[in-house]
């Protein structure tokens, strides 16, 4: 195409294409809008048979109506209700829970504590050192004891204080160690036991703390004057007693107060079960201890 056409070529003017048939305008005047005709509605006469009809109640059927309003209207409100004892006794329980673990775990705690200062009373892991005289002491019940008539569980037993040097003991052998009773908060549920330790132990909190086991020591004169002092009379027999040496299975009782503090403690050797060890093995001098306490 050649630029100097397009510049020099005439005009044409287009013809304007025909515009559609605008509507007439509507011009506004003052008077109100004509309303639009309505069309008649014809009515169709209805048969009896199929005319409805107002429905009337009658007074017994308004006070059965009424009565069972107020029925459900009580149904629901003890709905509401039982369904709020419900959460009330839900809640309870959950409190109560809560509080039975939280006494389980003062529980243990304390009777961990107790367990621990058990340990430490026993292999030595206390503050203050213990003297090489401290141990148990025999007493003359054993020897009561034995001439009354024979305990129902054929061992006799009978107690030791833990405060006098006259018996050293150099090995122990701890075979267990529990609570056996523990002083609740509420003494109803006590039985014979747990009200006896409850009166030695006094306020909750306390226990009663058993350890099984067995000691081993050597006879000492203080023994011998304590137990058999018959044999006193025969020096070349006291000299052979002296020094042998004896195993006791041992059961040791310690009653511990809410604040971890031994209010009680006993000791309970099987004195009977180490003398048939040493009958055993050192017949003479046993038959000399026996025979003479038996006469």
């Amino acid at each position: 195409m050649n630029i100097a056409d397009l510049l020099c070529a005439p005009v044409e003017v287009a013809a304007s294409p025909l515009r559609p048939a605008q509507p007439p305008r509507i011009v506004a005047t003052c008077e109100p809008p004509r309303p639009k005709p309505k069309k008649r509605q014809s009515y169709k006469p209805v048969p009896d048979d199929q005319r409805t009809r107002p429905y009337r109640m009658s007074k017994a059927q308004k006070k059965s109506r009424s009565d069972y309003e107020e029925h459900e209207s009580k149904v629901f409100n003890l709905t509401l209700d039982i369904n709020d004892l419900k959460q009330q006794v839900q809640y309870l329980l959950e409190c109560r829970d809560i509080q039975v673990t939280c006494l389980l775990q003062t529980r243990q705690r304390l009777e961990t504590l107790v367990l621990g200062t058990v340990d430490r009373i026993l292999f030595g892991g206390g503050e203050k050192p213990r003297s090489g005289d401290e141990g148990c002491s025999f007493s003359r019940m054993f020897m009561e004891q034995s001439d009354g008539a024979a305990p129902p569980n054929g061992v006799y037993e009978f107690s030791l204080q833990l405060d006098k040097p006259n018996f050293n003991h150099r090995s122990c052998t701890i075979a267990t160690t529990q609570v056996m009773v523990f002083v609740e908060e509420d003494p109803e549920g006590d039985n014979q036991e747990a009200a006896e330790v409850r009166k030695i132990c006094g306020e909750p909190g306390g226990c009663l703390v058993e350890v099984v086991g067995e000691f081993t020591g050597r006879f000492t004169r203080q023994i011998i004057v304590s137990m058999f002092p018959h044999v006193l009379s025969d020096e070349m027999m006291v000299a052979r007693i002296i020094g042998l040496s004896i195993t006791c299975p041992a059961r040791l009782l310690l009653y511990f107060n809410a604040h971890r503090t031994i209010v009680r403690q006993i000791a309970q050797a099987d004195v009977f079960a180490a003398l048939a060890a040493l009958q055993q093995a050192k017949p003479v001098e046993f038959a000399a201890i026996m025979g003479a306490a038996a006469a």
